[in-house]
């Protein structure tokens, strides 16, 4: 059906972001990065339909962070950051750098039960109802 691709240093995330995705989404071709490196590679040569992502690294400099966003925000799929950090912090940060926040990002807390899930479903169906091009 479509393509998934995670990016997360932690194992632990990692593994249970895979769990929630291939649970609910079997048709989807997961594929999972830890570097952001080997995920900008991924995403030229897979071209996925939706790029999960933690908003910070905490092993990159805040010029390296911020050099991983500025390639993110050119991806046309879905892009979900899935953080541990505030909503709203993350929203302000964004409009703060962009002037807005792109149509095709998603926040979400990974305290907030089925929201990574939500997200997805949501974004598939407003592109199906032709909210989103």
């Amino acid at each position: 059906m479509g393509k998934i691709l995670v990016l997360e240093d932690k194992a632990i995330d990692r593994e249970l972001i895979k769990h929630l995705l291939e649970n609910k989404f079997p048709d989807y071709e997961l594929i999972v990065e830890e570097s952001e490196m080997a995920c900008f590679y991924t995403l030229a040569l897979e071209r996925p339909d939706f790029l999960i992502t933690d908003w910070e690294f905490p092993h990159n400099s805040l010029i390296e962070n911020d050099q991983v966003f500025n390639r993110i925000i050119k991806f046309k799929g879905l892009v979900i950051i899935y953080s541990c950090h505030s909503v709203n912090r993350i929203k302000g940060l964004i409009a703060k750098k962009l002037g807005y926040i792109p149509k095709n990002f998603r926040i979400v807390n990974k305290l907030q039960k089925g929201g990574l899930i939500d997200s997805i479903i949501r974004y598939n169906s407003e592109k199906e109802n032709g909210l989103i091009a």
